[in-house]
């Protein structure tokens, strides 16, 4: 089964029964159709390339424990720790151009973990985009509505308050889930302002940003999908 908005009213989503699950957003509008992914119309696809996560060599110093000397002096503290993570992205390359996400492991380490064990696994290869309203949404899904075999299980944990709280702001990258689970395979990028996510069945969960460049190219893809296409994931 496959859980689909409910597009008439602002409510929790429901069961469309045609179709295996995967976890979406409730819709918190009205009638935005997504008849080209349930219906499946062939459509011109949008090619993207999504390459594995890459890390940049830097490696995490070596420090002492200090004493605390008031909030001050653990806010700068922390301020540099933050400074030494290694940065890491998980880049999407598009026709339309080239989308880099950056991981945020300070605020969502199991799901980022997650998603990368995913992604190294090859299996959003040959997927495609999906959704587009107030989020664009992709999963394991192919064009012709094929479900990829998933082997991993779901996120060991909703980590939406566990560490350096991201807000779903637009260009913030989270974790699609149903009512009562944490999500596992299904990935959005907020499109606007959707911060009632943020505490809607416990929230969902932000693990990577945008930056401005690549914000533009997912708005052209966002624009694909609307008129009928299907960006597909080739190579991972």
């Amino acid at each position: 089964m496959r859980i689909v908005p409910w597009c008439f009213a602002n409510v929790y989503p429901v069961l469309d029964l045609k179709v295996p699950a995967t976890p979406l957003l409730p819709n918190p509008g009205v009638g935005i159709s997504m008849t080209a992914c349930i219906a499946g119309i062939a459509a011109q696809s949008v090619v993207f390339t999504a390459r594995r996560c890459k890390t940049n060599r830097r490696r995490l110093a070596a420090s002492k424990l200090r004493p605390l000397i008031g909030a001050s002096a653990i806010s700068g503290e922390a301020q540099r720790e933050s400074s030494l993570i290694p940065k890491k992205y998980l880049l999407l390359e598009t026709d339309l151009g080239n989308v880099a996400m950056l991981l945020r492991p300070d605020s969502a380490p199991l799901t980022v973990e997650h998603v990368c064990r995913l992604v190294d696994e090859g299996l959003y290869n040959g997927c495609y985009f999906y959704r587009s309203d107030f989020v664009l949404q992709w999963g394991l899904w192919l064009p012709n509505e094929t479900e990829v075999k998933n082997p991993y299980p779901d996120i060991a944990a909703n980590e939406t308050d566990s560490g350096t709280f991201l807000s779903n702001r637009p260009g913030t990258v989270a974790i699609a889930h149903g009512i009562g689970v944490n999500g596992n395979s299904d990935i959005f990028i907020n499109l606007q302002d959707n911060d009632y996510l943020d505490t809607m069945s416990l929230g969902f969960c932000v693990f990577a940003e945008l930056d401005a460049k690549s914000r533009r190219v997912v708005k052209d893809l966002a624009e694909a999908v609307v008129n009928g296409l299907k960006p597909v994931i080739w190579q991972v």
